[in-house]
């Protein structure tokens, strides 16, 4: 779940030269809308540079923003944040590019809701719009950052090779590892665990503590996560991969191929791709082969994969429409492509004044902000008798919190997820987090804004 002001629909609709979207609008009456359905939507943004183009889930363009100077990097953190001689932060629920500032002179730096963390030679400093903080001071000099963009850390490497894990909301140093060089990090479910692939190992650690949860004692070449089916997909091999559960770290499958494979993406739910070296894609499905994508040229790069669609690269930026087999040419060039997920009316009035239009959003957000609560959600099912059941033992362990089942609709297909506690604050939500964490609920719970209506007892 995402912050409210993600909440506000798409309304800028453009039309684009090699895309007919033919799908009519359906007009809202805004007295009807507290019964709207709200779904989950995304946006694919593509960084060239010439600019930024937003392309939603029709493959329709939403809107462009040509650039000023070129961009040397991108980072996506709830806004989409840019830098070139400048820094801008694109908001990814209004579609308005901001110019911040002029970038600082310093080693590294990643962007932040709150500002931006610079890395300088022996310190980490917070850079807020009001204030500034040093994160973290060190002796030797330090390399590298890299920012959790689901909880408030910032990981730092040493020149000796120790990784520091600060949390950035309180100030806070809260571990230190020696791991040598770090080749690769990637956060995963919910950034509650970091993947690091190192020179000789591979690692799996909390977000917070840096434990380790799972080591393999050779550097892998690709890895990716698969929450709805509790595996880990791991390439230590050209022509292999396994399957590792995320629950028992046990190993569950191994598979061998005929070709190198050189990339494997997940959809975040229950499947897998598999790019060879021939530049074939496959589908898979645990150790199941679904099928092999028919795309109209021999695939250089996967650039994103979910639920309905595979973004690809050759000489140009394909999308692969896997429900209905088709590909459509979204870009010539890219230096970047990002996908963000935000919730919206399933119905939304787009052939009205644009005075309308800001009076009809703020309706929405009123009613949606009356609405809101923080919770922690604890489980994600797409079965609701797996749902009731866990809510059911998970009353008996929470005594003094409410625990709820919502609905929610991501891509047409339902998910029922489970939830303790009603807040009106995100503290009150983190401090039960912190509680569940100490009755021994895993690091995969996490602390989200619901909107608190068809709520399944």
């Amino acid at each position: 779940m995402i912050n409210i002001k993600k909440l506000l629909p798409l309304i800028l609709i453009v039309s684009l030269s090699f895309i007919q979207c033919n799908k009519p609008a359906k007009i809202i009456p805004i007295e009807e809308t507290q019964d709207t359905l709200l779904i989950e939507q995304k946006a694919f943004t593509i960084i060239s540079e010439k600019g930024i183009n937003v392309i939603n889930d029709s493959l329709c363009q939403e809107v462009f923003i040509p650039f000023d100077e070129p961009v040397k990097y991108c980072q996506l953190n709830k806004n989409l944040f840019l830098y070139g001689k400048y820094y801008y932060e694109f908001n990814t629920a209004s579609f308005v590019l901001n110019k911040i500032g002029v970038i600082p002179d310093a080693e590294h730096i990643v962007f932040i809701p709150e500002g931006r963390i610079i890395l300088l030679k022996n310190s980490v400093i917070m850079n807020s719009r009001y204030n500034q903080y040093t994160l973290l001071s060190n002796e030797m000099s330090l390399v590298n950052i890299w920012i959790n963009p689901f909880h408030k850390y910032v990981y730092a490497l040493d020149s000796l090779g120790y990784l520091y894990s600060v949390d950035y909301e309180r100030r806070i140093l809260r571990k230190k590892i020696f791991t040598g060089t770090i080749k690769k990090i990637n956060f995963f479910r919910y950034g509650s665990r970091i993947y690091l692939n190192l020179d000789n190992s591979f690692l799996i650690c909390d977000f917070e503590t840096l434990n380790i949860i799972y080591k393999k004692n050779t550097s892998v070449i690709n890895f990716t996560e698969v929450p709805l089916k509790n595996l880990a997909i791991i390439q230590s091999l050209p022509n292999a991969i396994e399957g590792i559960s995320s629950i028992d770290y046990k190993t569950v499958f191994h598979l061998s191929f005929g070709d190198t494979i050189n990339d494997i993406k997940s959809n975040g739910d229950s499947l897998f791709l598999l790019l060879s070296n021939k530049g074939e894609v496959s589908l898979f499905s645990g150790n199941k082969k679904i099928k092999q994508l028919e795309t109209v040229s021999p695939v250089s790069r996967i650039l994103l994969f979910d639920d309905n669609h595979l973004i690809y690269q050759n000489e140009h930026i394909y999308a692969y429409d896997m429900l209905t087999d088709t590909t459509v040419l979204l870009s010539k060039k890219a230096n970047a492509l990002y996908a963000f997920a935000f919730e919206a009316p399933d119905s939304i009035p787009k052939n009205i004044k644009t005075q309308d239009k800001i009076n009809y959003i703020e309706e929405i957000e009123k009613k949606i902000k009356k609405k809101t609560y923080y919770s922690v959600q604890l489980h994600s099912f797409t079965n609701i008798t797996s749902a009731k059941n866990s809510m059911k033992k998970d009353k008996d362990a929470i005594m003094k919190q409410s625990v709820f089942i919502k609905k929610a609709l991501v891509k047409k297909k339902d998910y029922y997820r489970v939830y303790a506690g009603k807040f009106n604050s995100q503290e009150e939500a983190d401090a039960l987090r912190e509680l569940l964490l100490k009755m021994g609920y895993t690091n995969d719970i996490f602390v989200t804004a619901i909107y608190y209506e068809n709520i399944i007892k």
